[in-house]
C-alpha cells in the first residue's frame, strides 16, 4: 500500500492488488473488512473503496441529519476481483462529520440483547455538534459504556472521526504571487476586491488618520517588497 501511494497508484490498484495477494495468504475461512480511502482537503472530498467495512456514516452539520453507505465491495481476501467499480466520492461541507467505525460500536449489545446502533452513534453527534473530534470521540465512548450497563465488550471498538471545520467568520480569501516587483499591480487589486466584498468604503479611514485603503496598500508594499528582497 506504502508503495503504491508512492508511485501515485489510483485507489483501484493497491485495492484490487492487495485484495488478491490475501486470497492467496488467507485460510479460506478468513477474510479483512477494510476501508482504502484519499481526502482531498481543498475540495472537501472522500473517494473510497469499502471491503465489508460499514455503515459509513457522513453527519450533515447544517441540518443535523445523518446518511449511511454501506460496503462497496466484498471483504478483502474473500474472492478474486478482476475489476472494482469506480471509487465511492463523498462531499463534505462545513462542519460535517465522517464516521468510519467498527461492528463494535454500532453492534455493542447492553444487558437486554439491544444494540447501540447506528441511531446511537447519530444521536451523539447532533449532541454534540461543533464540537471537537477529540471531544466526540471521548462522547461516543462514553455512551457506549453507559448504554452497555456493564455488558461484556464482545468486539473491538475502533473509531475514525473527520470533520470539515466551519467556515471561519467574515470572508477567507488566499491568493499567491510571483516573488517578483511586477507583481504589485496584482496585489493592489487583489485587495481592493477583498475590502470591496467586506464592505470596506473606499473612504474610510485608519486609525492613523489616513485612508484605510492607502495605509493597508502601504502595509502590503512594505511586506511584499521585503519578502522579494530578502526571501
Amino acid at each position: 500500500l506504502r508503495v503504491a501511494e508512492r508511485m501515485g497508484a489510483s485507489l483501484d490498484d493497491p485495492f484490487r492488488h492487495i485484495n488478491d495477494q490475501l486470497v492467496d495468504d488467507l485460510p479460506e475461512d478468513r477474510f479483512v473488512t477494510a476501508f482504502l480511502g484519499r481526502l482531498d482537503p481543498v475540495a472537501h472530498t472522500i473517494d473510497y473503496h469499502s471491503g465489508g467495512q460499514g455503515p459509513l456514516l457522513l453527519f450533515h452539520a447544517a441540518d443535523g441529519a445523518c446518511d449511511l453507505f454501506p460496503p462497496t465491495t466484498f471483504p478483502m481476501g474473500a474472492i478474486s476481483l478482476p475489476s472494482l467499480q469506480p471509487p465511492v466520492r463523498l462531499r463534505l461541507q462545513p462542519g460535517d462529520v465522517f464516521a468510519l467505525l467498527s461492528d463494535g460500536v454500532y453492534e455493542y449489545e447492553n444487558r437486554e440483547g439491544e444494540q447501540f446502533g447506528d441511531e446511537g452513534v447519530a444521536r451523539v453527534l447532533l449532541a454534540h455538534r461543533g464540537e471537537s473530534m477529540a471531544q466526540v470521540l471521548e462522547a461516543l465512548l462514553e455512551e457506549v459504556k453507559v448504554f452497555a450497563d456493564g455488558a461484556p465488550q464482545l468486539d473491538d471498538v475502533t473509531l475514525v472521526l473527520l470533520r470539515r471545520l466551519p467556515e471561519a467568520e467574515g470572508l477567507v480569501r488566499r491568493a499567491s504571487f510571483p516573488r517578483s516587483f511586477d507583481s504589485l499591480e496584482a496585489l493592489f487589486s487583489f485587495l481592493a476586491e477583498a475590502m470591496d466584498a467586506e464592505g470596506i468604503a473606499g473612504d474610510a479611514i485608519a486609525a492613523n488618520g489616513q485612508p484605510l485603503r492607502h495605509t493597508v496598500d502601504f502595509i502590503a508594499e512594505e511586506l511584499f517588497t521585503n519578502m522579494v528582497k530578502y526571501n
